[in-house]
């Protein structure tokens, strides 16, 4: 990675975090696009993402601890951990196929997500079938090893619950938390030991990580629910369609 890539990285993971603090969720779905786009290779950009979130959510998640248990987390942990090294298997596959083609494989799992969150409009309800549950342990495991994203099937399961706004925050955090180590372990596994390299700067951005996430937490209680997400889904389909429609532009270019 050039100084140029690593200031990129910092700034695109400081940003993601700043509106996940804001929102609420996609740390991931900011960041990956925005480094990609820097020309990271997939595998690393999401090794900085771990690297950073992993103390944001840490932090987040001491601070609301009150609001969830630990133990409420583990259907959903079984299942993301059986289909993760599914992900990371596909994942050595995609980046076979060029940055081109892992720009536009992002953009459209970006935009699925954007869709789904879009469409999908449950009434809350005190607890979720269990159909529903596997599918959103296998799917959430499955792309936090493709594309770093396994958040939005996660966003979908708890917001089809009942559930307090600060409750489905600590839950979303311990999700995240509790999966983080076996995906840092495989993507070294996968990739080799340089993989630990972009965790470390993750780890050294830290700081600016929770000033971020507080920033935009602060910023989140003064603006309305519905304004914040209406901008980040805008910013998101920007990304997406960049995502799939920059190459062929470039290519027909």
């Amino acid at each position: 990675m050039t100084e140029l890539q690593i200031i990129e990285m910092s700034v695109a993971l400081v940003f993601a975090c700043t509106l996940q603090g804001a929102v609420g969720f996609g740390a991931g779905m900011f960041a990956i696009p925005l480094m990609v786009w820097a020309g990271v290779d997939l595998p690393s950009a999401i090794s900085v993402v771990l690297g950073g979130v992993v103390v944001q959510t840490a932090w987040n998640l001491y601070r609301y601890r009150d609001h969830v248990r630990i133990r409420d987390t583990m259907p959903l942990f079984y299942l993301r951990v059986l289909t993760l090294p599914v992900g990371i298997v596909l994942l050595g596959v995609l980046v076979t196929f060029g940055q081109d083609r892992v720009k536009q494989a992002i953009g459209l799992m970006l935009l699925l997500a954007l869709v789904l969150q879009w469409v999908m409009k449950v009434k809350p309800r005190e607890r979720v079938g269990w159909g529903w549950t596997v599918l959103t342990g296998c799917a959430s495991g499955l792309t936090a090893g493709l594309v770093g994203m396994g958040g939005p099937p996660v966003v979908l399961w708890v917001m089809a619950h009942d559930w307090p706004a600060k409750k489905a925050r600590a839950f979303l955090w311990a999700t995240f938390l509790t999966l983080a180590p076996f995906n840092a372990v495989l993507l070294v596994y996968k990739f080799g030991a340089g993989m630990w390299w972009p965790m470390l700067l993750g780890l050294c951005l830290a700081p600016l990580v929770v000033i971020g996430s507080e920033v935009g937490m602060r910023v989140g209680g003064l603006m309305s629910r519905q304004r914040l997400r209406a901008a980040a889904f805008g910013l998101l389909l920007v990304l997406a369609l960049a995502s799939i429609l920059g190459p062929l532009l470039g290519a027909s270019g």
